[in-house]
């Protein structure tokens, strides 16, 4: 092997390791974020069924911020702006731009079920719940959809791409986006591959805007109107509207017991995304600069 492919090999290893070593310590600060804010809430307040969900949403987005700070930093970068997470007014207008279609998207494959007679959608006897708790959701699904970007597509990300480029990058981050929801309730191999093409997907509107809000914004926007409209959010079931959707034909159309991401419409709707986001100007600015900085 000569010293060009020893240098490639060095190279993959070490990025590897950091993507590992990245990943481990997300885990063990999230859960030590997790578990501290749990115990902070119950010596504070009484005890409460959103408490779990509070904890973890917090508690992943305060882990993943940390960590990512601290890898960056052992890097010689100083700011989360370069894993695409300035927040200045392009970086709010990415956030809100792909909120906007995120909740797009999320009510068209709806729609597209309900009208394939796959799903139907009907108005529950029990009551609509609190506005609180409404609110509470929405900004419930900003913070999850941020720990969940800034931990497979942010440093995690930017670190696989100095070595395996653009496009390696992307598929390796949304194998492992796909992989962590193996488990959830309900899961198929048609909901793993489409898990794995929503992560092309966001991955890909990072690498072309240089925003992490923008993939941020989708999938918090992806989120929130599917459960909107009463449908299973990948294995979970949430209840934040009078509506509940239940599935009529088999789980291939329907989605079942995941939820619409695990149907074939959900399939053919992020095949039909993919290449439109190659429409987006690409801008990766900091991003990349960050990227050949640490390479070179």
């Amino acid at each position: 092997m000569g010293a060009g492919w020893r240098d490639i090999a060095g190279q993959m290893a070490l990025s590897l390791g950091a993507g590992v070593g990245f990943v481990l310590c997300s885990f063990a600060a999230t859960m030590a974020a997790y578990g501290a804010l749990y115990g902070l809430r119950a010596l504070l307040v009484a005890p409460s069924p959103l408490d779990g969900a509070i904890a973890s949403a917090l508690g992943f987005a305060i882990g993943g911020s940390l960590v990512t700070r601290a890898f960056l930093r052992a890097e010689g970068l100083t700011s989360l702006a370069d894993v695409g997470l300035g927040w200045d007014a392009r970086g709010n207008r990415m956030m809100w731009s792909g909120y906007a279609l995120g909740f797009l998207a999320a009510g068209l494959l709806a729609a597209g079920l309900v009208a394939t007679g796959s799903v139907r959608i009907h108005v529950s006897d029990s009551g609509a719940p609190a506005l609180r708790d409404l609110l509470f959701w929405m900004a419930f699904f900003v913070a999850q959809s941020f720990s969940e970007e800034i931990m497979t597509r942010g440093y995690l990300l930017q670190r696989l791409a100095r070595v395996f480029k653009g496009w390696g990058a992307i598929v390796l981050t949304s194998a492992i986006f796909a992989a962590g929801h193996m488990a959830n309730d309900g899961a198929t191999a048609l909901s793993t591959l489409n898990t794995f093409l929503s992560g092309i997907g966001l991955g890909l509107a990072l690498w072309r805007s240089g925003s992490l809000w923008l993939a941020v914004g989708v999938h918090a926007g992806w989120n929130t109107m599917q459960t909107l409209c009463g449908a299973v959010l990948s294995g979970h079931a949430v209840r934040i509207s009078r509506f509940e959707m239940a599935a009529v034909k088999p789980d291939f159309w329907s989605g079942g017991a995941y939820g619409p991401e695990a149907s074939v419409l959900a399939t053919f709707l992020l095949l039909a995304a993919i290449p439109a986001l190659f429409l987006i100007p690409e801008k990766r600015g900091r991003l990349a600069a960050a990227t050949v900085r640490v390479r070179n």
